[in-house]
């Protein structure tokens, strides 16, 4: 039993792992697209 409750977590841990990438992604993605578009506007 307690070798299945180890393997449950780190389950747990892969899944938030990959939403905090996920997260990471979207927020450099975002900022990337905000500077992008703001660089012509304030030249």
């Amino acid at each position: 039993e307690e070798e299945g409750a180890a393997e449950e977590k780190e389950e747990e841990v892969e899944d938030k792992s990959k939403i905090l990438m996920k997260v990471a992604l979207l927020m450099i993605g975002g900022t990337a697209l905000v500077v992008f578009f703001s660089d012509p506007v304030t030249n």
